[in-house]
């Protein structure tokens, strides 16, 4: 039976609720949470690093341009894409690369909100219902 780790929005939470634990052991098991959430996979481009190291924490509004450390804020991406992205914004950045699929950027978007990574048929799934929502309220307008 596979462990599941509780997943707190902010390092500091585990602080709170699991005493024990010194700071860069709260953040270890934060940031392991996060990539354990997204199958040790980059969000961006869905490649596996080779190793844990080769996996960091992007932060989709970097701590340079005011980003905090929390669930809503960040997403695993291999080193080649963190630093390739640098600080520039995570949308316009993304939707430059040769990865870029609209039901990819969905994802990161709905983790962003509620920290939870869907499968690629749900991103299709909710894209194909709200672009037909979109299109009935533009017939109804009409």
């Amino acid at each position: 039976m596979p462990f599941f780790y509780c997943m707190y929005n902010k390092i500091s939470d585990y602080l709170f609720h699991m005493e024990a634990l010194t700071h860069g052991e709260a953040k270890r098991l934060w940031r392991k949470s996060i990539k354990d959430s997204w199958n040790n996979c980059c969000a961006y481009c869905d490649g596996t690093p080779i190793t844990d190291k080769s996996l960091t924490i992007d932060h989709v509004k970097p701590r340079s341009n005011g980003g905090e450390d929390l669930l809503s804020n960040v997403v695993p991406a291999d080193r080649h894409c963190n630093q390739m992205k640098g600080s520039m914004d995570w949308r316009e950045w993304f939707k430059m690369q040769s990865f870029y699929e609209p039901w990819k950027e969905y994802r990161i978007e709905y983790w962003l909100q509620h920290s939870v990574v869907l499968s690629k048929e749900e991103c299709l799934e909710a894209l194909w219902i709200n672009h037909s929502i979109d299109k009935f309220s533009e017939f109804v307008a009409a």
